[in-house]
């Protein structure tokens, strides 16, 4: 939740400064876990320098939570506006996060498996010297890079995507292609961003140094919107489904099976 709030911030660019949330708990809630859940948004502020402000608790049948962060820029904000063709795709960390845990409480696991979003603070400090665009993936990769291309009037090809191994090894488990961690809309607050060829170079230099690593996913086109994986080619561009069209979630899955087995049935 507190990765959530910050995500934003550091997607345009920016250092969060203060954090407050209006949380209402569930009444079933022990306080163990209520220790904890406190002591997770505590080591997310610790980590990301941010400062807990208040906010407002209550108790109800149901557990709801609004983060509200603010943080300030140095210089200009970074856009989702600002990507052209041949500009490059690169990504903060491995795609599938969010689906896996998605995909975990619909069918349950097959094994223990626990994800953690990361705050990426030190990325977006990199980042946003080279970024000519970027927003975080807070509704999936896919639909992160649909929104760029939709801002920018533009297509991309994406290839050699770097899932999540969890998240692969579970898909497989449960008989279900690995292109849903791509697919789905259950993020996991990556930093997706465009940089011109002619910063490629610097961008990797300066993370080498630092320690990171970013993924290169492919480039921004003129027009379509690609998938290169396992030897196939999917045409993304009828894919206009979205998650909050459907009353259950089981629902959204289902027609993404569906569409993905009429993409790969009009295949050649």
């Amino acid at each position: 939740i507190a990765v959530g709030g910050i995500s934003d911030i550091l997607a345009c660019g920016g250092r969060p400064l203060y954090y407050a949330h209006a949380l209402t708990v569930d009444r079933r809630w022990e306080a163990e876990y209520l220790s904890r859940f406190g002591c997770g948004v505590r080591d997310v502020l610790l980590a990301s320098g941010a400062r807990f402000i208040g906010g407002d608790c209550g108790r109800s049948e149901l557990w709801r939570c609004t983060v509200s962060v603010i943080g300030s820029c140095e210089g200009p904000p970074v856009l989702r506006r600002g990507a052209a063709p041949g500009d490059l795709i690169y990504l903060s960390g491995s795609v599938g996060a969010g689906n896996l845990e998605a995909a975990l409480t619909l069918r349950g696991p097959a094994e223990p498996i626990r994800t953690q979003f990361s705050v990426r603070l030190a990325e977006a400090a990199v980042a946003r010297k080279y970024a000519a665009a970027c927003m975080d993936t807070s509704d999936g990769v896919c639909a992160a890079l649909n929104t760029v291309a939709d801002l920018n009037g533009c297509g991309y090809t994406v290839e050699n995507l770097p899932y999540l191994p969890a998240g692969l090894r579970y898909l497989e488990q449960a008989g279900l292609p690995g292109t849903l961690l791509f697919l789905g809309e259950c993020g996991e607050y990556e930093l997706l961003f465009a940089v011109k060829p002619q910063h490629e170079a610097l961008l990797l230099a300066e993370a080498q140094s630092a320690g990171l690593v970013f993924h290169r996913l492919g480039a921004f086109t003129p027009n379509g919107r690609v998938l290169r994986e396992g030897g196939r080619t999917l045409d993304l561009s009828s894919l206009r489904m979205h998650a909050r069209d459907f009353e259950q979630p089981q629902q959204y899955l289902q027609s993404l099976l569906q569409w993905l087995g009429q993409q790969r049935s009009s295949e050649p």
